[in-house]
């Protein structure tokens, strides 16, 4: 992306992503690095993964930083390298941003923005108990062991304890065997209370059927694929997402699921960028704009600003964010600058831009710094340039 640069160019912040690394072998910590497999697709299901759309099917490998997404018909199950099983329900998106296999310093995390995901933990919290986390727009789930579900969109987050006593907490606060945690403000207390019946009939992926012939038979007995009985452990007691209506039988469609089209994710498909501009002592400003988390596209682009160097209103700009950063033109409106030499001159245009990428605009939590730079031109040149930084709404 462009240098920030001018005849009163001034540098602005730029947001660095440092990557952790490590000598053990069973580590993901680069991006594009496998950490599970695909067992089960029904409807719309994808990946956002290096900025490209991916569509997925059974047997496709999942790898670290991958955002899956499905849509209102979409339905995913995934078995990580631990044996821990992901369900994902329709009109979700959840990132996979942390993952390794190593003992005591196994761990996992993941970023579930919107819709509904079901966790059947594996030998991670086994070797580190308090190594599985969950983060949503407004909790944080730790999990030391358990089968559980979460359902959360931008008001109201919904942790279940389906399963073990006293090994999952959200927000710091124990959740019980049986119970239910809700959270509506980022970081609140959870009202905690046993989970209803109703529940259950409004959430099928609370379903734990007994075993039957349509399962994901398989696996080691007590984690992972139970045989005879899908997810959960010896004895077919655990999920059979196909008696649930959760999954077609993959054996009627053997690699026949069609190429979908990814859909738009609700709540966290656009983010809204706003904050201040200027350059000190000569002038201030504001400016914002939305950008399209799935495509990068960026609209509604503004910047305005006044101070004895210049005074300007630009509004309506479009641009892109991919993979090299983010620039802005296209704006309309006006504006004058004080040159030294000729005096007031009016500016011909203006433009934003940064350093941050389409992938990491998406991995930047709401309320996240965005900085940015801006520029005035006049007749196609950066007459006055300089920094500003925005926060993420999301």
């Amino acid at each position: 992306m462009q240098a920030i640069r001018g005849k009163l160019s001034i540098s602005f912040l730029v947001l660095v992503l440092v990557s952790l690394l490590s000598t053990g072998a069973s580590y993901a910590v680069a991006r594009g690095e496998k950490i599970g497999v695909i067992i089960g697709v029904s409807g719309s299901v994808g990946a956002l993964r290096g900025g490209s759309n991916v569509a997925l099917a059974v047997k496709d490998e999942v790898f670290l930083s991958d955002t899956l997404v499905t849509g209102a018909d979409g339905k995913v199950q995934i078995i990580l390298d631990d044996d821990s099983s992901l369900t994902f329900g329709p009109n979700t998106s959840c990132e996979l941003s942390e993952f390794a296999n190593e003992g005591k310093s196994s761990r996992f995390s993941a970023n579930l923005g919107n819709g509904i995901m079901r966790v059947i933990t594996g030998t991670i919290t086994e070797s580190n108990p308090g190594g599985f986390k969950i983060s949503t727009p407004l909790a944080t789930v730790g999990i030391r062991g358990t089968d559980l579900t979460v359902i959360t969109d931008e008001n109201s987050t919904e942790v279940y304890n389906n399963n073990s006593d006293n090994n999952l907490t959200v927000n710091g606060a124990d959740v019980p065997q049986g119970n239910k945690a809700v959270v509506d403000e980022p970081g609140g207390t959870p009202v905690i209370g046993p989970i209803t019946p109703e529940d259950k009939e409004q959430n099928l992926l609370l379903s734990t059927p007994p075993g039957g012939d349509n399962t994901f038979a398989g696996g080691q007995e007590g984690g992972g694929l139970g045989a005879g009985g899908g997810l959960g452990g010896a004895g077919g007691g655990g999920l059979d997402l196909l008696a649930a209506g959760l999954m077609t039988d993959i054996t009627e469609h053997p690699m026949q699921i069609p190429v979908p089209e990814i859909p738009p994710v609700p709540i966290i498909a656009t983010g809204t960028v706003s904050g201040g501009l200027g350059i000190p002592s000569l002038l201030t400003g504001n400016f914002g704009f939305s950008v399209n988390l799935g495509d990068g596209s960026i609209a509604d682009g503004f910047m305005k600003g006044s101070g004895s160097l210049a005074t300007f209103d630009y509004s309506g700009g479009k641009g892109v964010a991919d993979a090299t950063g983010f620039s802005i033109a296209d704006f309309t409106g006006s504006g004058s600058f004080n040159d030294p030499y000729q005096g007031t001159q009016q500016t011909t245009g203006a433009e934003m831009y940064g350093d941050s990428t389409l992938e990491r605009l998406g991995a930047i939590q709401d309320g996240g710094e965005v900085p940015i730079g801006f520029a005035l031109l006049h007749d196609g040149i950066r007459i006055i340039s300089g920094p500003g930084t925005g926060t993420i709404t999301r």
